[in-house]
C-alpha cells in the first residue's frame, strides 16, 4: 500500500503530521476506540510531534499546540489534555519500554517520510493496533492514568525518540519544500503469503516478511484483493490478535455489503 507524498509550497509543522495521518488513519479509526488502541496511537502520533520538536527546535508551548491540534483535528485528545498526555508519557516511558519504543516508532516512520521521501511511511501507522494488544497491559495502565488526569506542574521532558548531532539534524520543512526534485518513494519489499485459505487458524494466510509495516500492509492488499473495497464492499467489525501454540494470528472479522458476515485469519509470527 503506497500513498501520495507531500506536495505542498509551505506547510506548517501541524500540516506535517495531518499529511502524513491522513493517508492511513481512516484504514484503522474504528479500532481507536478501544481505550488501549486509543493511547496506544496517541503515543505513536506523540513520537512524530516529538521528532519535529528537535528537529526544527520547536518551543515546548508550540510544540503542545501542533500535537493538540493534530489530536483534536481527528477526534483523538486525550481527556487529561494533551500537555498532561505528553508529561504522563514520559513518566510511563520510564517503567514500560513497550510505550517508549512506539514513540520511537513513530518518530522514525515521519523522518521516513519527511527526510527519505519515503510515501510508504504511513503504513507503520496500520500496525499501531497489532503492537496495542500485544502489550495491552502497558497502554490499558497508560489509559487509566488519562483517565485520572493527574496534573503536573513542572515541566518534565520527554524521552528523546532519536537524537541528532547539530550537524546532522534534518530539516522537516526544508525536507518538505524540496521534494519537488526529490527521490521518488522506495518500493516495499515483495511480502509472500502462503499456507490455507484464511477461514481459521488452522488454514491461516502466513505472512512471510520481519517488517511490521510492510506485513500490515500485504494483509490489507490481500483483503482487498478478495472482498474488494474497504468502506464500499466490506467494513471491519472487529479485529483480534490471538497466540495459539507460539504462533500469532491476526484475525479479521468483516461484515460484507450484502449482509454476511466473514473470518479471515493471518499468521503473522514471522513479523510480530
Amino acid at each position: 500500500m503506497s500513498h501520495e507524498a507531500i506536495d505542498a509550497e509551505s506547510p506548517d509543522r501541524g500540516e506535517i503530521l495531518r499529511f502524513y495521518l491522513a493517508a492511513v488513519l481512516p484504514l484503522v479509526s474504528q479500532q481507536f476506540q478501544v481505550p488501549h488502541v486509543r493511547v496506544a496511537a496517541q503515543v505513536f502520533i506523540l513520537g512524530m510531534a516529538d521528532m519535529l520538536r528537535q528537529a526544527e527546535d520547536v518551543a515546548w508551548d508550540q510544540f503542545i499546540d501542533i500535537y493538540e491540534s493534530t489530536l483534536r483535528y481527528y477526534s483523538l485528545l486525550p481527556e487529561s489534555g494533551a500537555e498532561a498526555f505528553v508529561r504522563d508519557v514520559g513518566e510511563a516511558a520510564t517503567q514500560r519500554q513497550e510505550i517508549g519504543q512506539l514513540m520511537h516508532q513513530g518518530a522514525q516512520s515521519i523522518m521516513m517520510y519527511v527526510s527519505e521521501r519515503d510515501a510508504n511511511a504511513p503504513n507503520d501507522l496500520l500496525g499501531v493496533p497489532l503492537y496495542a494488544q500485544k502489550y495491552a497491559s502497558a497502554f490499558t495502565e497508560l489509559a487509566c492514568v488519562n483517565l485520572v488526569g493527574a496534573s503536573h506542574t513542572a515541566p518534565t521532558p520527554l524521552i528523546s525518540s532519536v537524537e541528532f548531532a547539530p550537524k546532522r539534524r534534518p530539516s522537516l520543512l526544508d525536507a518538505l519544500l524540496g521534494r519537488r526534485n526529490a527521490k521518488s518513494p522506495r518500493t516495499p519489499p515483495l511480502v509472500r503469503l502462503s499456507g490455507g485459505d484464511g477461514s481459521s487458524e488452522d488454514d491461516a494466510v502466513i505472512v512471510h516478511t520481519t517488517n511490521r509495516a510492510d506485513g500490515v500492509a500485504a494483509e490489507y492488499q490481500q483483503l482487498q484483493e478478495i472482498f474488494g473495497k474497504r468502506g464500499t464492499d466490506w467494513e471491519l467489525e472487529m479485529q483480534l490478535l490471538k497466540e495459539i501454540n507460539g504462533r500469532d494470528y491476526d484475525i479479521f472479522k468483516l461484515k460484507l455489503s450484502n449482509g454476511t458476515c466473514k473470518t479471515y485469519v493471518f499468521d503473522i509470527s514471522d513479523y510480530l
